[in-house]
């Protein structure tokens, strides 16, 4: 077995037996500090139990609500007493059980007395039955002495308990000395036996070996650390004999060395033509804020050639204001060096370029850690963002030109988006925005109290009914749609176009009504004009059919015929 496990093995396990001994002596002292505290408390209890019983004698006597009080005062000390005992042992919680019995049983037989004695007029309590005293006084005896009985047994046991432990913990104790000695001894043979002598034969071969012998072997006997040594030794002979170190192995090492001093120029050459081939600034610094690197992006912004800016200071380079204050910005890589942290530029930064000009900048600045984690330098990024102001200028003027046009039209115009059920059906949609005259035809102040809200909650139940065969025409055959609708509420007739955007529809709305009146107006018209006709028609052929009669009668009668025959 080797040295190591042997000892950590015997460590091991004196440690466990140390660690159970300990365990256990002080398992034992807490029981016999516990012991002690109960048998201290059943002491108590008996003496309580006596008191108890004098005072409960002196109430029968004298029947005063002094006495009672105090009586009262005593069992609830006397209570918390008995409600502390907490014991292990079988004898000894059944002697608790019993002391709680009769506790239960004392403050029964002395509440009956008390109610007894309490429900009597003054004349009746100074004529108090003696033989009902002495039967209460009886009763409250034999309690009070089965409390005092049990609690001074239970006192008894729990001394004998206090020896018993005490006892152990001296045979504890006497273990623990004793396993120490027997550890010494079996730690000095260990040494001396096993450890030393080896040494020793170790110390003399050693000599040998140092006098120039090269041949001369230790012997290894043992699989432990001493055989291992031993080898140890025989190997360093045969190596200082083999002459280990040579020439081709020191050659072989310069060639390694100058391939990883070769890879490590090419992937700082390729690091370097990835930063300046790249399309924003970049600006390195060391822990002294001194330029370490200038790609040709940055040259250009600042204004500063690569030759010139390495070297100097940072802030001669990066010097940076606010656009709208004109005030110098943050000192951006001294706070880097003290944080530690990525930092991003404030808004509203611009570069002060070497010829004065301002370029409006944006982008972060970030700490270069060594793989210590150890701050080594800065390193800034950051690009002109001229067009990109322009652009969102440009943007802003756009809708500010579309709000205009929005908000002034003099048809409704209201911009909805679609809700989609799990399968991707048209579900409802959803306002986004609408104009001033469509609050209007809808009664509406504000566009805040309406915006996210779906049909039926703006119309009422069924509007997403309504109209769902005209969204669903829109969004299907992507083509405008125009259609005609009456609202009953409004008593106004409205012509609509909706138009679909992806996910969204605009409708365009134009009140109608006036135009509906003039139609029906027409209409009842044209109806009251074809009535009159009809009539006249029919009166000039009742007047035919007239004088037809009339022209019959005359013949008949031998007349003249009245009327002309070209009336018909």
């Amino acid at each position: 077995m080797r040295l190591k496990t042997q000892f950590v093995i015997t460590m091991l396990l004196f440690g466990i037996i140390l660690v159970v001994i300990a365990l256990s002596a002080i398992i034992t002292s807490q029981r016999v500090e516990k012991a002690g505290n109960q048998e201290r408390i059943a002491a108590g209890i008996a003496q309580g139990a006596s008191e108890l019983s004098y005072l409960a004698n002196d109430y029968l006597i004298y029947r005063e609500s002094q006495q009672l009080k105090r009586w009262q005062s005593r069992f609830t000390s006397f209570s918390g007493q008995v409600a502390g005992l907490n014991v292990d042992e079988f004898g000894q919680q059944a002697l608790v059980r019993n002391i709680q019995g009769n506790q239960h049983r004392l403050k029964e037989v002395f509440d009956s007395v008390v109610s007894a004695v309490g429900n009597l007029s003054p004349k009746q309590k100074a004529a108090l039955d003696p033989a009902f005293l002495q039967v209460s006084w009886s009763r409250m005896a034999v309690q009070s002495q089965g409390l005092v009985s049990d609690a001074s047994r239970l006192s008894q046991l729990l001394h004998q308990e206090i020896d018993r432990l005490r006892e152990a913990r001296s045979w504890l104790l006497y273990m623990m000395v004793g396993l120490f000695g027997a550890f010494l001894l079996a730690g000095y043979m260990l040494t001396y036996r096993r450890i030393l002598k080896s040494i020793g034969t170790l110390q003399a071969g050693a000599k040998v070996i140092g006098s120039g012998n090269l041949d001369f072997r230790i012997e290894e006997k043992r699989n432990d650390e001493i055989g291992d040594l031993s080898h140890s030794f025989n190997r360093m002979t045969s190596d200082l004999k083999a002459i280990t170190a040579s020439k081709a192995d020191l050659e072989r090492e310069i060639a390694e060395r100058k391939r990883a001093e070769e890879e490590l120029r090419q992937q700082r050459e390729w690091l370097q033509v990835t930063l300046t081939s790249i399309g924003d600034a970049v600006i390195a610094t060391d822990t002294q804020c001194r330029i370490s690197f200038l790609n040709p992006i940055a040259a250009a912004l600042t204004g500063w050639p690569v030759e010139e800016a390495l070297g100097r200071p940072v802030q001669d380079l990066f010097r940076i204001i606010n656009e709208k204050t004109g005030e110098p910005g943050e000192d951006i890589v001294g706070c880097l060096l003290r944080e530690g942290r990525n930092v991003a530029l404030a808004n509203h930064t611009a570069l002060v370029a070497r010829d004065g000009r301002e370029v409006p900048i944006e982008d972060s600045a970030a700490p270069i850690k060594d793989r210590a984690g150890k701050v080594a330098g800065v390193v800034l990024v950051f690009h002109d963002v001229t067009e990109k102001r322009r652009a969102v200028e440009a943007l802003r003027e756009s809708e500010t030109k579309y709000r205009t046009l929005f908000e002034n039209m003099a048809e409704e115009v209201h911009f909805w988006e679609l809700v989609r059920d799990e399968t991707g059906r048209i579900k409802t949609w959803r306002l986004v925005d609408v104009n001033p005259p469509t609050l209007k035809s809808w009664g509406r102040t504000s566009v805040h109290e309406i915006r996210g809200k779906t049909a039926d909650e703006i119309f009422g139940p069924g509007a997403t009914e309504h109209y769902m065969p005209v969204v669903q025409k829109i969004m299907t055959e992507a083509v405008p749609n125009s259609f005609e609708d009456y609202f009953p509420n409004l008593d106004r007739h409205f012509r609509f176009t909706s138009v679909p955007l992806g996910d969204f529809f605009i409708t365009t709305g134009a009140d109608i009504t006036d135009i509906k009146k003039a139609e029906e107006s027409l209409r009842a018209r044209n109806e009251e004009l074809t009535r009159l006709n009809n009539a006249m028609v029919g009166r000039e052929l009742r007047m035919i059919e007239l004088k037809k009669e009339v022209n019959e009668l005359c013949a008949r009668a031998g007349e003249r015929r009245r009327y002309r025959e070209d009336f018909e």
